[in-house]
């Protein structure tokens, strides 16, 4: 799975709409890399209470980290 379509299924997980590809392949030209982003630990840290269980359930059926959902979560509130 390449880095945009991981991105585009959280997105779409965490945003509920139908533009997760736009989305993701912004997040990722402005970005570089999901690494790239992926250094905001703090940020991290403060969220990682906001999950419920379907939601770790979730994660972990995509293997992924509470970083990138958390990631997206604040890239949307940024951007409103």
């Amino acid at each position: 799975m390449s880095e945009i379509e991981l991105l585009e299924k959280i997105i779409a997980f965490v945003d509920k709409k139908k533009n997760a590809k736009i989305q993701a392949n912004e997040i990722i030209e402005k970005y570089g890399k999901l690494s790239n982003v992926l250094r905001e630990d703090i940020l991290v840290l403060e969220g990682l209470n906001l999950f419920s269980k379907k939601t770790l359930k979730l994660l972990e059926i995509l293997n992924l980290t509470y970083r990138h959902v958390f990631l997206v979560i604040v890239l949307k509130k940024k951007r409103k």
